[in-house]
């Protein structure tokens, strides 16, 4: 059986420049993925947000229950006015 010798060259030959440096590049994906991960920084103007948020949902629904009390209101000064 006759094998080919190229397939030995290649199979043992150093891997290219840009194959080493895309595996030295992954690990440092990951530890800056995990440094992102522990980031603190915009939890608070994430918290900010959400405060906006619920203080704007509380605003318009009380608003819009003391409209209708005052378009009760407004209702009976109307019709006692004669």
């Amino acid at each position: 059986m006759l094998r080919d010798p190229f397939i030995h060259i290649r199979a043992t030959a150093p891997l290219s420049a840009a194959h080493q440096h895309k595996d030295t590049n992954m690990p440092t994906f990951l530890n800056n993925l995990k440094a992102l991960a522990k980031d603190e920084r915009g939890v608070t103007a994430l918290e900010y947000g959400l405060i906006a948020g619920l203080v704007a949902v509380i605003s318009v629904v009380s608003v819009s229950a003391l409209g209708v009390k005052l378009q009760g209101t407004f209702a009976a000064i109307t019709a006692a006015v004669p």
